[in-house]
């Protein structure tokens, strides 16, 4: 019964993160809480099944596993499926429906991206400081105003007043809904090549 109940568990909670936003997700919750209540009938309490669920390090494979387990049952629109010969824990057909069809992991909100020995073109800065005040593009990588930062190993001084540079970046792009693309939000300048350049 208690393997019953950790099959029960990981099936609902697998399913509700596979879950796009927005998604109803009634009929996961309905039956994760008669999990719950399972559970304490057999001696498991809620606190032990969401440790055990925490435990799971990796949640996308759950998701995808636990769709592909359900995903058999949504082709018969009467389905349900049976745990361990335990009534109580049976996936109604209302679950089963509102399953998603394949898994598909959310997009990242940010990602990095380095790029060694590029053009940097400066059209702020400050001698003083080596964040905030600092912006520019990246001819063909980022092409649009974009906010720059220094490392902690560049002197602000010596790179003030330049208009370009060259050098080595890691570029931070936030994933925008509305596009449905990612944007440069922030480049961050690791090093610059001083050399005087003819």
């Amino acid at each position: 019964s208690v393997v019953a109940v950790g099959v029960g568990a990981l099936i609902g909670y697998g399913v509700f993160t596979a879950l796009a936003p927005g998604q109803s997700s009634t009929q996961i919750e309905a039956y994760n809480n008669t999990i719950i209540n399972v559970g304490g009938q057999v001696g498991v309490e809620a606190e032990d099944i969401a440790a055990f669920l925490k435990g799971t390090k990796d949640k996308k494979r759950l998701a995808k596993q636990a769709v592909a387990v359900v995903r058999p049952a949504k082709a018969d629109p009467d389905a349900t499926i049976e745990i361990d010969e335990m009534p109580d824990l049976t996936v109604s057909n209302q679950f089963i429906q509102s399953t998603p069809d394949e898994y598909e992991p959310p997009m990242p909100t940010e990602k990095t991206e380095s790029y060694r020995d590029v053009d940097i073109i400066i059209y702020a800065s400050d001698r003083d400081k080596s964040d905030k005040a600092w912006a520019g593009t990246i001819p063909g990588i980022v092409d649009h105003r974009v906010r720059f930062s220094l490392s902690e190993s560049i002197d602000p001084r010596e790179l003030h007043g330049r208009i370009k540079a060259r050098g080595d970046i890691v570029v931070t792009f936030r994933f925008v809904k509305a596009k449905k693309e990612y944007e440069a939000k922030l480049v961050e300048i690791d090093s610059v090549d001083m050399t005087p350049r003819r």
